[in-house]
């Protein structure tokens, strides 16, 4: 599980690029989800909505099926 990640530059990629190795990463070890927990800035809201997360109702957590998220990278 990681923790937390940010990054100083925003909106050059870098976000993407971590989420394909983790979509790869998740699919040979064959995990069906991957979630982002407590998502409480506006930016990250919207890249977990841009890539096909689904907010948990009632909290800041969004969770995708890694194939869902293979198609869409």
């Amino acid at each position: 599980m990681l923790s937390r990640i940010g990054f100083h530059k925003t909106r050059q990629g870098y976000g993407t690029d971590l989420l394909k190795l983790l979509v790869n990463f998740a699919s040979e070890r064959q995990y069906n989800v991957i979630g982002i927990e407590q998502a409480s800035s506006p930016s990250v809201q919207a890249f977990a909505e841009k890539y096909g997360f689904n907010k948990m109702e009632g909290t800041k957590h969004f969770t995708a099926f890694t194939r869902q998220l293979a198609t869409r990278l």
